[in-house]
């Protein structure tokens, strides 16, 4: 008898148990039913025009409204902003948290708008957008997009950098030379080192120090143009001022050794041949003194040889001149016919200078 009573009171508890997990579980299953709200999404002011000046200033103020996915949940939010039309493609992504306000500085803001690609000086149209979550896995909500316009002040591009330590600076990540992603893709770099050594070695590092993963040659010969991780050193064709480039997913790299010339109607020898420019070692610049005439075009060019060449604005038109030199790009137009120094800097990779100055 007390055995059947105890039984009884075992499947009892037991159906009060599952009957209370079940509605627990009811209480935290996502209703795909249910009302979802997005956050919306607003602006402090929809022109806006920078100086650098007002760097430590308040730029932008982004406010948004909270996310309700129909339950009570902790939300994270993220602040995409990217150039109009590119659907936020490679947009720049700010993590709120659970903040429903961000301000950004004049200072950063017109970096974000420099590195999105938006031209100094002038109106650039941008979108941004909130992306709202409650963790992995779970359903995401987009609010409204706001489109506004940015007009920056000029500023160098900070590209994702590799590091380049070698003999020619002791072996320290920290100190070296760098190499910048200029398609901002995380996985192809370029640059130019000025190697004053007769021979020199070095490395690639991913981040300022050793402990990070770095790349060499995949063989003791340092020069197969093919990198592995912990690899040897690769070893430099003696002194010079080089363009050097490298792959982390196709594992390959390329050492050319360069000196530059200016080449094109404007100069005295025309199409047909270079005029040389000399290198500064404190300026890092390359620089000519040379009669031009008005009306007529340059071009920069190394080893006499249109592999590398730099003109000014893209290759299809599109982007006006701006004193960047870019590869392979349009003509560089002289105003007046006179006698100029003319000055090329690829010190700072990515971010390649030129100037024309009326003597």
């Amino acid at each position: 008898m007390k055995k059947t009573i105890l039984s009884i009171a075992l499947l009892a508890s037991a159906s009060f148990f599952f009957s209370s997990c079940e509605k627990d579980e009811e209480k935290v299953v996502f209703d795909s039913a249910s009302a979802i709200k997005a956050s919306t999404l607003t602006i402090s002011a929809n022109s806006l025009v920078f100086n650098k000046a007002d760097d430590a200033k308040t730029a932008v103020t982004f406010t948004l409204t909270k996310a309700d996915f129909g339950y009570p949940a902790g939300v994270d939010y993220k602040l995409q902003i990217g150039k109009k039309g590119t659907d936020f493609k490679g947009a720049n992504e700010t993590s709120l948290g659970n903040l429903l306000e961000k301000n950004f500085t004049v200072k950063d803001f017109n970096s974000l708008a420099i590195n999105a690609g938006a031209i100094a000086g002038s109106g650039n149209d941008f979108e941004a957008r909130v992306i709202a979550s409650i963790g992995v896995g779970q359903p995401t909500v987009t609010s409204n997009v706001i489109t506004f316009s940015v007009a920056p002040y000029f500023a160098l591009l900070n590209y994702p950098k590799v590091y380049v330590p070698g003999s020619y600076q002791g072996w320290a990540p920290d100190k070296a030379e760098t190499l910048g992603s200029i398609e901002f893709d995380y996985e192809n770099y370029e640059g130019y080192i000025n190697f004053t050594n007769p021979k020199v070695e070095f490395k690639f590092t991913t981040e300022p120090n050793w402990t990070s993963t770095d790349y060499g040659d995949e063989t003791k010969a340092g020069n197969t143009g093919k990198l592995k991780e912990k690899g040897e050193n690769i070893i430099a064709d003696g002194a010079g001022y080089y363009f050097i480039k490298m792959s982390i997913p196709k594992l390959t790299y390329s050492v050319t050794k360069t000196a530059w010339g200016i080449i094109g109607d404007a100069t005295p020898t025309g199409w047909d041949k270079d005029t040389d420019m000399v290198y500064d070692v404190a300026t890092k610049t390359w620089s000519v003194k040379i009669d031009l005439v008005g009306g007529k075009n340059i071009k920069f060019r190394a080893n006499d040889d249109w592999a590398i060449n730099y003109g000014d604005g893209a290759k299809d038109g599109s982007t006006n001149p701006d004193g960047f030199a870019d590869l392979d790009a349009k003509d560089i137009k002289i105003t007046d016919t006179g006698n100029y120094t003319v000055s090329l800097n690829l010190s700072n990779p990515g971010n390649y200078t030129y100037s024309i100055k009326k003597n």
